[in-house]
């Protein structure tokens, strides 16, 4: 009896070592937007990019783009200008998105 009980306890042990080394481990990022995407945690579903696509996506950059170009502002001569620029055209946007977008773009 007390060998089964042995068995069941170390195939239990087995089982969670087998099952936590399957888990995918955390993407570590790249870059400092990748970090600052994950960091920040942006909403790209308010521009349309999918769930799981990282901020800024390709919809959120096409955004600011057109945000900036309509405005005739360039980014790359006054960034923080440019991110006052989409946090009044999309009031959801915070400072740090804005920051965020405006990197991607230089």
């Amino acid at each position: 009896m007390e060998w089964l009980l042995i068995a069941i306890a170390v195939a239990g042990v087995a089982a969670s070592v087998m099952l936590q080394q399957r888990r995918p481990a955390a993407k570590i990022p790249d870059t400092a937007e990748e970090f600052l995407a994950l960091t920040l945690g942006g909403n790209g579903e308010l521009f349309g990019d999918a769930p799981g696509v990282p901020f800024p996506g390709p919809r959120a950059r096409t955004w600011a783009y057109g945000v900036l170009h309509e405005a005739g502002v360039d980014a790359d001569a006054d960034p923080s200008y440019a991110a006052g620029i989409l946090i009044k055209a999309q009031p959801k946007l915070t400072k740090a998105d804005a920051d965020a977008l405006i990197r991607t773009m230089l």
